[in-house]
């Protein structure tokens, strides 16, 4: 996080070359930097939340149709089965 790691890196490059009132400056710089991105994490949370909920409702909607699709063929299939063992048993009565 810009309060830390970076923080501490960066300000001692910087205190080598420049006065400590610079060094202040940028150190100001950085943290309102990262005060201004951690006030639009929770509407960037919101912005996500929705468009993930969005997505998933639409995911959901495409495995639910495939799911009917398989269901209703697994409906038919018993069917057409009986059809063909029909068809084939009435076929092969009449060679007896």
């Amino acid at each position: 996080m810009v309060k830390g790691s970076y923080m501490d890196h960066v300000l001692p490059l910087l205190s080598g070359n420049n006065s400590e009132e610079v060094c202040e400056v940028v150190r100001q710089s950085l943290l309102q930097g990262a005060e201004a991105l951690l006030a639009i994490v929770p509407a960037l949370s919101d912005v996500l939340t929705e468009a993930l909920t969005e997505k998933c409702v639409e995911v959901s909607g495409h495995v639910a149709s495939s799911l009917l699709k398989i269901e209703q063929k697994l409906e038919i299939l018993p069917v057409e089965v009986t059809k063909r063992l029909h068809h084939h048993t009435d076929i092969s009565s009449l060679h007896k």
